[in-house]
Parts: structure tokens; C-alpha cells; sequence
């Protein structure tokens, strides 16, 4: 799972993940490998500021993001012109950023780029209608926020990619990020005819922990825009969910969760996992020799 361009091909594909240096820039390296590899040239963009050697803030080291002639750029066009990609400018979007203009671009020699992305869902939004609409590109890869799964919403059909980082000291932890993650990632979608009969009710805003309690007996199942409204941790989940059924009215689809693992076992990881999750994930796909993690 992951680990073919088939994955990727024809598809905008959001890579998005919990934390700083969880293998979000990585993970996106290796699917354009596997665009490129299948004869096909991709797009891609970043929701932040990716590519740099190190992080602004920690200094910690960083992956680059190489890119190919043919490749479709989108970046600050001062970054573009840095990379030494012979960079062809195809549009400007709207808007700008801290580093200026945020250009779409295509590459005419290799090279590697800092990524600059437009800020907000509909920013992105409009990068996206840029390239598939105006045909820049058939395949198109997001190196998405941190923490920030919503901007796979603002286009339909789009799906995610959660990529997780996981030791021995956060075993745990990442254990119930995936299993939290995948079971939102499963709810259904609202019945058409969804608030039509007693005791249904259709939130406009975020589930939270406070609206949840605030809702009489009377009220057996609830619909919210889309998963990333959810605010529950675990166990308000649990409870909500022993009372109440709780729908999508838009579905977002994930791809597979990736585990990045260090020093710890695939089997001490999937000991910790239910049934579903355990079934969508994918383990450090990117491995030269994945087998060494086993």
C-alpha cells in the first residue's frame, strides 16, 4: 500500500501528519519518485514553508524536495528562480506571502526547491483549480499542514495520506492517534434525507466537548461538515459514541496511515491497533529495504 505510483496517479493527494519531523517531506519525496518513475509528471505544493536545509525554529536538519524537468512547482516565485530549475512561469496565483508572489511553474532542468504554499483552505482551493482545471498537471501531491487535515476539503475528491512518527516513548501515544484518526476517517455519510425524522440533528459548527454535553437525550445521531470538525479526544468519543450515532455530511477519504518507526517492532505497533486501523497502515513505504524494519 503506497508503494506504487498507481497509488498516486490521477489523484490530488494531501500528505498530512500530527507533528513537526513526523516524515511528512519524505513521504511526499518518494511518491514523486514514483509519479516520475511511471512516466508521468507531477504538480506539488506545500501549505507552510518546506524544503529549507533546516527547520526555522528547532535547526534540526530537514529533507530538500528535489524536483524534475516537467515537474509542475508552486512557490514563491524568488524561491523558483533560486532552485536553478530554469523555472517557466505558467500563472500567479492570487495573493501573496511573506516571500512575495506565489507563482505556479514548470521545470525545465533538476534541480531542488524551497516550497511556499498560499495560505487557507481557499488558497489552496485556487492552486488546485489552477492546476487540474487548466491541465498543468493530471497528478498533483499537497505537503500539507501540520495537525491540519481540513484543507483536503477544499477539493472534492481529494483524499489524505497520514503520516505518524513512532518510538519507544511514543508508542503509545502514536498508537492512539492512528486508531483515533482512522475510526473518524471511517464515519459514514449522512442519509440524504438526514434530519427528516426525530432526534437527528445537523451541526453547523465543530463537536466539541461542550456541545456535546449541552445536547438533550432526545438527540440519538448528528451530523457535522466533515471529520476534521470533530474535537473529541478518545474518551469523549467513546462516550458520545455509546449514546448517539454520528455522521459525515462530506466524507474525506484517507489513503493509508504511514508509521514511521524507530526502535520499535512492526508487531509491538500493530499489537496496539484494532482491526481497521491496523488495515490502513502502510509502514515507512519509502524503505530501500523495508524488510529491515520487520
Amino acid at each position: 500500500m503506497l508503494d506504487r505510483a498507481e497509488d498516486f496517479l490521477g489523484r490530488v493527494t494531501f500528505v498530512t501528519g500530527p507533528e513537526k519531523h513526523c516524515g511528512k517531506t519524505t513521504f511526499l519525496n518518494r511518491a514523486l519518485a514514483l509519479v516520475r518513475a511511471a512516466g508521468e509528471r507531477p504538480a506539488f505544493l506545500s501549505i507552510g514553508y518546506d524544503g529549507e536545509a533546516r527547520d526555522s525554529l528547532s535547526a534540526a536538519r530537514k529533507p530538500s524536495v528535489p524536483v524534475a524537468p516537467g515537474d509542475v512547482v508552486v512557490s514563491a516565485e524568488r524561491f523558483l528562480r533560486d532552485g536553478r530549475i530554469l523555472p517557466e512561469i505558467l500563472d500567479i496565483l492570487p495573493g501573496s506571502s511573506a516571500f512575495g508572489r506565489i507563482c505556479a511553474a514548470r521545470a525545465h532542468r533538476p534541480g531542488r526547491v524551497v516550497l511556499v504554499g498560499p495560505e487557507g483552505n481557499e488558497g489552496v482551493a485556487r492552486a488546485l483549480a489552477l492546476l487540474r482545471d487548466e491541465g498543468a498537471a493530471r497528478t498533483v501531491l499537497v505537503d500539507g499542514a501540520i495537525n491540519r487535515i481540513t484543507q483536503v476539503a477544499a477539493w472534492p475528491g481529494a483524499r489524505f495520506v497520514f503520516v505518524l512518527r513512532a518510538d519507544a516513548a511514543s508508542l503509545d501515544k502514536s498508537a492512539r492517534q492512528a486508531r483515533r484518526l482512522s475510526f473518524l476517517a471511517s464515519l459514514p455519510p449522512a442519509p440524504a434525507d438526514f434530519g427528516s425524522r426525530e432526534g437527528e440533528l445537523a451541526l453547523a459548527g465543530p463537536l466539541t466537548a461542550a456541545v456535546a454535553e449541552t445536547q438533550p437525550e432526545t438527540v440519538r445521531a448528528v451530523t457535522v461538515e466533515d471529520f476534521t470538525k470533530v474535537f473529541l479526544d478518545d474518551g469523549e468519543l467513546r462516550s458520545f459514541r455509546a449514546r448517539r450515532v454520528l455522521f459525515v455530511r462530506n466524507p474525506l477519504e484517507c489513503a493509508g496511515i504511514v508509521a514511521v518507526l524507530r526502535a520499535v517492532s512492526r508487531d509491538a505497533f500493530l499489537s496496539r491497533l484494532d482491526e481497521g486501523t491496523a488495515a490502513r497502515i502502510a509502514f515507512n513505504p519509502y524503505e530501500v529495504f523495508p524488510e529491515a524494519a520487520a
